[in-house]
């Protein structure tokens, strides 16, 4: 095991390093502003956003279709509240609706 992950997603290779979690910004983000986890509104389409995802939040939204997509919901907790857009534009057509 290396110190960097290598994924793969929509058609990009990225590498993270193993210690990223976006969970961790999340919650620094929170303690940082005084925000409540009910305000946050959390957006992701790949396996590294599991974490981040997992976080309680006002909504949960998990950006993708087909196989990759499916993967990633099998990581999330109550997967019942996820809100699934199968595209980058439906997220912006969502968040213009609220």
């Amino acid at each position: 095991r290396t110190s960097t992950n290598v994924i793969f997603v929509d058609g990009n290779m990225e590498f993270i390093r193993s210690s990223v979690d976006k969970a961790i910004a999340v919650a620094y983000l929170l303690k940082e502003y005084g925000l409540e986890e009910s305000s946050l509104l959390l957006a992701g389409n790949a396996i590294n956003d599991v974490e981040m995802l997992n976080v309680e939040a006002n909504k949960r939204i998990l950006v993708g279709s087909g196989d990759l997509s499916d993967t990633v919901l099998s990581y999330l907790d109550k997967q019942e509240e996820v809100i699934r857009l199968n595209t980058p534009s439906d997220l912006g057509n969502y968040l213009g609706s609220l």
